[in-house]
């Protein structure tokens, strides 16, 4: 398949040292071009084929609204040579100039599920992050084996409720599908048929009823216990030595691994870590602690804040550091299955991932008294449900703390209280009762006389 390429012409300059960007199209020996804004030759990157950001104290150069336009234009060339393929139409001289010229195409109304999806795959390439394109691709390879198990060719026409019953029923019964993998799985298709109707590849609205609800899983994380111990561990194996570096650094920002990894110098200003959020496309302010400091120091890379590594290999390693760390304690972890659950225990260390960190800096956040604002501000975090497991955990942890605290001292016996005796009768005096007895004898004499 075709594709679109961005370059500038270093050897025409306006009077003020602009060069223009040019869009070109390279099909069977023959170049088209199309001329975009310009910029100065020293802003572009020709390896990325994209603006960069003008030095400080210089004049705005619109970097970040030039590259928007640049990857939309390739997205949309993209789906362009995906329709021309889809269509058996050749890529002729004509279309190349009238999809410059902006000229709109007729879709085809039945689209075949599988060549629809790949020009999805290929069209969001460009706009989406690689980690977020890898997962649609493997539920773009999910959906291949439901209809190599199902023996059919799916069409955009064919989602329907049937449809969705059926993949249901493959997702749980025959694959063994997790709940939650499940609702990643429905979101995608979700948002893949909302991608087609809007290029009228598909007119059905049965999807907007798929439902595959989440089950609220146990988060994984360490202790302030187990954090220190990990982050005090010295390690023989220089390889292991890095992965801890990277997870704690984790621990410390909120960041996503994917973030982690793109983390270069620039974004180091003034104690913080100014960033665009790779998921998110929003911007974050993060101050730096005193620990994710000393990491910083630790490898002083001219470019990288940190060592790179793939997310394969640091999920491993993770494991072996958090095992020598002497993070062991027994975890239960439930797997939802469509409606039944499963309870399995293991040990901490065999369930450390990278995105664990994450969920270690937002349980610890809470539990050290952090504002809940303030930590959304720096996870990006949007909806108070996600954040009401993390406020249950924090509360536990400050129970079993307080409990331990306390727990080390004596028991307190209060001491007794003595009882009241009750009052003594009083003594009748000697003279009292003489005059009682006189008293009685007059009344007797009186009673004798009568």
């Amino acid at each position: 398949m075709p594709s679109i390429k961005f370059y500038i012409d270093k050897n025409k300059k306006d009077k003020l040292g602009f060069v223009a960007i040019k869009a070109n199209i390279a099909h069977n020996g023959k170049n088209h071009w199309k001329t975009f804004e310009k910029v100065k030759p020293r802003y572009w990157n020709s390896k990325k084929q994209l603006v960069t950001a003008n030095r400080e104290g210089e004049p705005e150069n619109r970097h970040a609204a030039i590259n928007s336009d640049l990857n939309d234009y390739r997205a949309k060339a993209n789906s362009f040579f995906s329709y021309c393929l889809l269509n058996d139409l050749p890529l002729t001289e004509k279309r190349i100039a009238d999809f410059f010229a902006g000229k709109e195409f007729k879709k085809k109304s039945n689209y075949n599920f599988d060549k629809a999806f790949k020009e999805f795959l290929d069209v969001t390439k460009a706009t989406k992050t690689l980690a977020t394109w890898k997962n649609r691709n493997t539920v773009f390879q999910f959906f291949t084996k439901f209809q190599a198990f199902t023996d059919t060719q799916l069409s955009l026409h064919d989602i329907d409720s049937d449809f969705f019953d059926r993949l249901t029923d493959y997702a749980y019964n025959n694959r063994k599908t997790r709940t939650n993998y499940f609702a990643k799985i429905v979101a995608v298709l979700k948002t893949f048929l909302n991608w087609a109707a809007e290029r009228d590849y598909y007119t059905g609205t049965k999807h907007r009823k798929f439902r595959a609800p989440e089950k609220n899983i146990d988060v994984v994380f360490l202790t302030l216990e187990e954090f220190q111990k990990l982050s005090s561990k010295t390690y023989k194996n220089p390889k292991l030595d890095r992965v801890r570096d990277i997870y704690c650094f984790g621990c410390l920002t909120g960041l996503r691994f994917s973030d982690l990894m793109q983390l270069r110098q620039e974004h180091l200003k003034n104690g913080y870590i100014e960033k665009i959020i790779q998921k998110l496309k929003e911007p974050v302010r993060i101050p730096i602690l005193p620990q994710a400091q000393m990491i910083i120091d630790k490898y002083k890379h001219p470019v990288n804040v940190l060592p790179h590594i793939s997310n394969q290999k640091f999920n491993k390693y993770i494991k072996k550091c958090c095992k020598k760390a002497k993070i062991k304690s027994p975890t239960v972890v439930t797997n939802f299955i469509g409606t039944t659950s499963q309870e399995v225990t293991k040990p901490k260390c065999k369930l450390i991932t990278a995105h664990t960190s994450r969920k270690t800096f937002i349980t610890l956040s809470f539990f050290l008294g952090m504002d809940v604002k303030v930590i959304k501000s720096i996870t990006g975090h949007t909806q108070d449900k996600t954040f009401d497991k993390y406020l249950k955990i924090a509360d536990e942890m400050k129970e079993t703390e307080i409990n331990k605290a306390w727990g080390k001292l004596p028991p307190i016996i209060p001491p007794e209280i003595p009882t009241k005796k009750p009052a003594k009768k009083k003594k009748e005096t000697v003279k009292e009762k003489g005059k009682e007895d006189v008293e009685i004898s007059s009344e007797n004499l009186k009673l004798q006389h009568n």
